[in-house]
Order: structure tokens, then sequence, then C-alpha cells
């Protein structure tokens, strides 16, 4: 059994912000058990049209394979010995639980590590317990593991099913009230961290 990591360059505005601010050819990494590509898990999110409120997800390959234009992907594949395959299966499975948000602020302004809260590339360094400060370091890390640089239509094709959830459409009024609720959840959980550093400074 292998994990397989997948470096993407998506073409989404949210994807060319990244590319822009990071100078980094490529802006998603997501990760999978699937040798097949089909399914992957990271953390982004939920929906096409609200592109800051997101979390712990199970992207289907059509997520990526929807949008127009090349699909750049890299993809690299660590061996798992069977205690770390289980190890994976029963984190990847508790994809969709709703306390494991996209950690939009960190993405945005700041480096603070939020409890329960992640971007796809904090999720990937807690997976391979190394402190990741860009894709371009971890792609540096996982050359070595590289099985894969091209089109990821190549490998995959689109089964035209939009079954997934992140094709459903919010709309302006509720994808802004989603926006609103999302990062108003990310501040109570920063304001939590700050005030135990602050009891702690007292003691």
């Amino acid at each position: 059994m292998a994990l397989y990591l997948m470096l993407s360059r998506t073409n989404t505005g949210m994807g060319k912000v990244i590319r822009k601010y990071t100078g980094a050819h490529y802006n998603h990494v997501s990760l999978t058990l699937d040798g097949a590509f089909h399914s992957f898990v990271s953390f982004a999110r939920y929906r096409q049209d609200v592109p800051l409120v997101g979390g712990y997800v199970r992207e289907s390959a059509e997520r990526i394979l929807s949008t127009p234009g090349e699909l750049s992907v890299r993809i690299f594949r660590l061996e798992l010995d069977e205690q770390q395959e289980k190890a994976l299966e029963t984190l990847f499975a508790k994809a969709g639980n709703p306390t494991l948000i996209y950690d939009s602020l960190s993405a945005l302004v700041s480096r603070w590590h939020i409890p329960g809260c992640y971007t796809c590339l904090g999720f990937t360094s807690r997976i391979l317990g190394r402190d990741f400060r860009s894709l371009q370091e971890l792609e540096a890390y996982l050359e070595p593991h590289a099985v894969f640089t091209g089109d990821l239509r190549q490998l995959v094709t689109d089964s035209g099913d939009r079954s997934d959830p992140f094709f459903q459409k919010r709309g302006l009024m509720r994808g802004t009230g989603d926006t609103a609720v999302h990062f108003g959840k990310l501040l109570m959980r920063l304001l939590r961290i700050t005030r135990c550093q602050d009891i702690l400074q007292s003691l």
C-alpha cells in the first residue's frame, strides 16, 4: 500500500491568487490511498462558488477535472507499512467532520496554529510529521518519490458526475453568510488560544 500526494495547479481565481502571492507553480496538495486517483482528501473549500469557506473534505477527481485548461500536477508515492496504512485509513475516513475547518486566517495573513484548523499544506505537514513552510519546500522534500508530472487528464477521465456537494451553488447571499460564520468560528478559536496564553504567562 502507498500514500499518494498530488500537487496541483488549479485553474480557479483563488488558485491564481495563491500562486501570485507565493510564487509557486502549484497551489494545492491532496492526498489519497487510491492509486487510480478517483478520490482524495484535503483541506479545501466546500462549495465551488464560496472560496474562503472550507474544511476537511473528500475531493472527487471531478472537482479538479471540471476546470478548463491544462491541469498541471505532480504526484508522489510514499510506501506505507501496515500500521501506517491503517492509521491513514482511519484519519481519511474522518473527512467531512464539521469540527475540522479550513484555516483561512493562516492562509491569508498569519501562521497561527488554531486547533482543528488546517490549510492543505498544514494538514500534509501533520501527516508527514514535518513543518513545511511552503509548497515549494514540500515539493523539494518529496522530489525523490515523484512518479508523475503532467496533465491529470492523462491519468483520469472526467466521469461527468457532479453529485459532489462542491458543485452545489450557494449564491451570493448565502455564500456571504457562510463566509461570515466561518471567519467567526476561526476568530473565536483564536480568541480562546490568546486567552489561554495570557493565563499561562500570568502564572
